[in-house]
């Protein structure tokens, strides 16, 4: 989430200094913050969890891929295993790099291989 000002087309350096004290101009940037915050707090648990090889299930990584604006991204680009499947999570399925497509239970556990995120 950004905010983001024009004027005459063109995006000014910094809010112009007459909205700065405006309410909703406060309140995004309030919001901004928070959810910066949130992808902090969320980027580490992930690794921490990568780390200790802890393992989630299928419908809660659904539910985030679909509820959760902020940690989706964070998510999008992890390689998780379930069983012998590797691959990205995409509709309830494991898709390797080949395309093949491993559906999971809803309480199939995955878990990524790798050690950290970018």
């Amino acid at each position: 989430m950004s905010l983001v000002c024009t004027k005459g087309g063109k995006p000014p350096k910094a809010v112009p200094a007459k909205l700065k004290k405006n309410a909703y101009v406060l309140e995004l940037k309030d919001a901004e913050k928070n959810l910066k915050e949130q992808y902090r707090r969320a980027k580490k648990m992930l690794e921490e969890m990568m780390e200790d090889g802890t393992p989630l299930l299928a419908r809660e990584i659904a539910n985030v891929m679909t509820y959760n604006p902020v940690i989706a991204p964070l998510l999008k680009p992890l390689v998780f295993q379930s069983g012998t499947a590797l691959g990205f999570y995409a509709d309830g399925a494991l898709v390797a790099a080949d395309g093949t497509r491993t559906e999971l239970a809803e309480d199939a556990e995955g878990r990524s291989p790798t050690r950290s995120i970018s």
